[in-house]
């Protein structure tokens, strides 16, 4: 593999990655979703997640209410063949329960971020383009570290099929 043929891998990788992001703040969760394989293994805080189906749901259950931004920066990608890459990247998340900005008038209150992450994606090629098979994280600093956030209090009552 060439230069051009590994940095166009970078650069697709790091898009399909900042989409998603996109899509999960702005509530477009159908959209988000398609960006993983059907059978994704998503594993962060604890909470193990399978397919798009359960990733979906998941995303509705804990966010829906909500307003919610990622911030996604120091992203190394390893190409690790023409159709298989690892990625790493440091994520901050700021969000406000309860509360959509689509419906307030103004800005939100702001107490800095709720927690920055290391997280990880396994991503494979495939016929609609750059997917991610597998997702892990592992919060570094999180506030308020004995209250649960929606997504484990979603899982925590989720049917045991769910996970």
């Amino acid at each position: 593999m060439d230069y051009n043929q590994e940095r166009a891998i970078v650069w697709d990788c790091e898009k399909t990655i900042c989409k998603y992001y996109h899509h999960v703040d702005l509530g477009e969760f159908d959209e988000a979703v398609a960006l993983f394989t059907s059978d994704v293994l998503w594993e962060v805080l604890g909470v193990k997640l399978r397919s798009r189906e359960i990733l979906l749901k998941g995303l509705h259950g804990s966010l829906a209410d909500g307003t919610i931004r990622h911030i996604v920066t120091n992203t190394l990608v390893n190409v690790v063949d023409e159709n298989n890459a690892d990625v790493k990247f440091y994520l901050s998340i700021y969000y406000t329960q309860g509360i959509r900005i689509e419906n307030n008038d103004g800005p939100l209150p702001f107490v800095g971020p709720h927690r920055i992450m290391d997280q990880g994606d396994t991503m494979i090629r495939t016929e609609q383009g750059w997917r991610i098979s597998y997702r892990w994280g592992r919060p570094i600093f999180r506030r308020n570290i004995n209250q649960p956030i929606q997504l484990e209090t979603w899982a925590g009552n989720a049917p045991t099929d769910m996970q």
